[in-house]
């Protein structure tokens, strides 16, 4: 991208650096508590999709310092080779699209795992009901608290709710770390299940009942794609999300894959940025 002199790259690879520290030290363990990731577990069951993303930690923790070892060592400096995707391709379940601008001499990183953030944000009015308008991203990060309330008031058994939570998890918590927090907490939906009015009694229970049991099982799977979005610009708050209550379950042997992907792109693209401060024609 043009304007990569703006960027202070020796600073953009301590953050990484940081940044892949903390998931390798603080963040693994935390999947692998019981109830969480299980590799035996998951080979007990076969050759299966679940045994193959199923990695040891161990093996998760060599990976982030082989990727620690792959940060580029500064503009002048081309002994390091960047990191070889096939090498690391165990460790991301799927590839993701990668890009960045240059902020007063950082860099805003959007890296989805997933969907591209504008793909998700116009299928998220779709669920809503609504004509997709121009810019959906925009329309959402425009006015999240009025799109907050909207998705906070669609009823907890109805799947409309789940698809828009998964879908714009990652943008909100890229935008408002708090807000994320809110929208992903069953308590928040308990409180509105209570208090809602023109719903009958019979109503309330069942949602109730939902909320307790499938709809947390969305949560996790929302989760997921928040701890995404929190890995591109604000992953030192990733550790305020790991206390929550439906953080183990069945999407979280994908958790360190969506990190790790994050991580690897920001790492490739830290050297793309270094080849170009030395050669601005470079590709």
């Amino acid at each position: 991208m043009a304007g990569n002199q703006e960027i202070d790259l020796g600073a953009e690879v301590e953050r990484v650096r940081g940044e892949l520290f903390l998931f390798r030290d603080v963040i693994l363990p935390v999947f692998y508590q019981p109830g969480g990731i299980n590799p035996v577990q998951a080979a007990s069951g076969g050759a299966g999709l679940l045994a193959e993303i199923t990695h040891e930690m161990i093996d998760w923790q060599r990976a982030s310092t082989r990727l620690v070892e792959a940060l580029p060592a500064g503009p002048e400096s081309g002994e390091v080779p960047a990191p070889d995707r096939d090498s690391f391709k165990p460790f991301m379940f799927q590839e993701a699209s990668a890009s960045y601008s240059a902020r007063g001499g950082r860099i805003a990183w959007r890296i989805a795992p997933y969907l591209d953030w504008d793909v998700a944000a116009a299928q998220a009015f779709w669920y809503l009901g609504d004509e997709s308008p121009d810019d959906p991203l925009a329309a959402i990060l425009g006015d999240l608290h009025g799109f907050s309330r909207r998705v906070l008031e669609l009823p907890v058994d109805g799947s409309p709710l789940m698809d828009i939570l998964c879908l714009t998890a990652p943008m909100v918590a890229d935008a408002d770390p708090a807000m994320i927090r809110r929208m992903l907490d069953p308590e928040t939906y308990r409180r509105h299940i209570r208090t809602a009015r023109g719903i009958t009694p019979e109503a309330r229970e069942r949602r109730l009942g939902r909320l307790d049991g499938y709809f947390r099982h969305a949560l996790n799977n929302a989760l997921l794609h928040a701890l995404g979005g929190l890995a591109c610009n604000r992953f030192e708050e990733l550790p305020d999300l790991l206390g929550h209550p439906d953080l183990l379950g069945g999407y979280t042997e994908l958790m360190p894959h969506y990190l790790f992907a994050v991580l690897f792109e920001k790492v490739s693209i830290l050297h793309r940025i270094a080849r170009e401060s030395l050669d601005p024609g470079s590709p």
